[in-house]
C-alpha cells in the first residue's frame, strides 16, 4: 500500500458510462461503496460526486462527504442509464473541476469512468487535449475502466490511452469479469500519485507551466480596494488602504501585505494564490507582487505569521451538511 500523505487530499468524479444491461448494477454499486469507504478511511476529507446519464448528465452541484447519498442516486431508475461519448464526459468533468479548483485548494482531482462493450467510438479526443493538458498542473488524474472488455477487443484501446497521457497521470483498466470490479476500485482506492506516478511520500511544490499562467489568471479574482481607511489590516494590524477578498469579503490586507501572502500560499505562479479564509483564487499584478517580494525578508516573515488561516476541511464539511442538489448538464456536445 502506497504511503499516504494526508495533507492533500482528493476530489474524486466517477461516472458510470455504461448500459445497466450489461453489467449486475448490485455490483457495481458495491464496488463503488467499498471504494468511496476505503478512500474516507485513509482520508476522511476525501470527496466525492457521481455522474449519471439519463438523457443529459447529471450530478451534483458541488462534491460531498455523504457516500450513501451518492449511492442512492443510482437506485432511481437505473435501467434508464445511457451512455456519451468519453471526451464529451471529460470535457464536462474538467469544467466543473476548474469551478471547484477556484474555491477550493491543496487537492488533488480525479476522474473515473466505467465504461462496458456498448461504449461509443472515441471520434472527438482532440477536444480535451488541450484542457487536459493545463489542468495537469491542478492536478487532474484520469483512470478510465472498461468492464467486460479484453485488450484484444478494445478498438478505443489506442485513443483512450492517449486521451489519459494528456493528464497528470492515471490508467487504462479492463475488468473482463463484473465480480472483479470490487478489487480494481480498492486499488484505485489506496493510491495517490504524484509525479512520479505511483510513488507519495510527501507533497511537492506544486509547479504550474508557465505557458499555463494566462489560463490561471483568467479564473482569478482580484482583490477590491476599500474605501474605508480605518479598518485594521488582519496581516500587520495596522490601518491604511486595504484590499478585501472579494469572494468572502472577510480577508483585508493592505496590498503589500497581500503579496508577501502570496509567497505561502501561490499556486506554483507566484502571483496567483489562495484567500486565507475562503481558499478562492486571488492574483495581483505579476510585476508588482515581484517588486514586493525583493523586499526585507524580516518584514515579511513577520507579517505572514499574523495571518490566520482558516481551517478549509470545517469550512467543506460544515458546507456538506445539506446535500448538494443534484443538477442537469445541457451542454450541446451531449447526444
Amino acid at each position: 500500500m502506497v504511503n499516504v500523505n494526508l495533507k492533500r487530499s482528493e476530489d474524486t468524479i466517477i461516472a458510470l458510462d455504461f448500459h445497466p444491461k450489461n453489467v449486475k448494477m448490485k455490483m457495481v454499486k458495491e464496488a463503488l461503496r467499498t471504494f468511496m469507504n476505503t478512500k474516507s478511511d485513509i482520508d476522511s476529507s476525501d470527496r466525492f460526486n457521481l455522474v449519471l446519464f439519463r438523457g443529459n448528465p447529471s450530478y451534483l452541484e458541488d462534491f460531498t462527504f455523504n457516500k450513501e447519498y451518492l449511492l442512492s442516486l443510482i437506485d432511481e431508475d437505473p435501467k434508464h442509464i445511457n451512455t456519451v461519448r468519453v471526451e464529451s464526459f471529460i470535457f464536462m468533468a474538467l469544467t466543473f473541476l476548474i469551478e471547484v479548483f477556484k474555491n477550493v485548494g491543496n487537492k488533488f482531482y480525479r476522474i473515473i469512468i466505467l465504461t462496458d462493450e456498448d461504449m461509443k467510438p472515441v471520434k472527438e479526443e482532440f477536444m480535451v487535449k488541450d484542457l487536459l493538458n493545463i489542468t495537469s498542473d491542478m492536478p487532474v488524474y484520469l483512470d478510465i475502466i472498461r468492464m467486460n472488455v479484453k485488450p484484444s477487443n478494445d478498438p478505443n484501446k489506442d485513443k483512450l490511452e492517449t486521451i489519459i497521457s494528456w493528464s497528470k497521470g492515471g490508467k487504462l483498466i479492463y475488468v473482463p469479469k463484473i465480480k472483479k470490479l470490487e478489487n480494481t476500485m480498492v486499488d484505485l482506492a489506496e493510491k495517490k500519485y504524484n509525479e512520479n506516478d505511483d510513488i507519495f511520500e510527501e507533497v511537492k511544490e506544486l509547479k504550474v507551466n508557465p505557458k499555463h499562467a494566462g489560463f490561471y489568471e483568467n479564473i482569478s479574482w482580484e482583490p477590491r480596494m476599500l474605501q474605508d481607511k480605518d479598518l485594521k489590516c488582519m496581516a500587520c494590524f495596522k490601518k491604511g488602504r486595504l484590499f478585501e477578498c472579494p469572494r468572502c469579503h472577510n480577508a483585508k490586507m493592505h496590498e503589500n501585505c497581500w503579496a508577501f501572502w502570496s509567497r505561502n500560499s501561490n499556486i506554483g505562479i507566484r502571483h496567483i494564490f489562495r484567500c486565507p479564509i475562503c481558499y478562492s483564487l486571488l492574483m495581483l499584478p505579476k510585476q508588482f507582487v515581484d517588486d514586493v517580494l525583493g523586499e526585507e525578508e524580516k518584514i515579511m516573515e513577520e507579517t505572514i505569521q499574523n495571518i490566520e488561516v482558516a481551517d478549509q476541511d470545517q469550512i467543506l464539511m460544515e458546507k456538506d451538511k445539506e446535500a448538494p442538489k443534484l443538477i442537469e448538464s445541457l451542454l450541446n456536445q451531449f447526444e
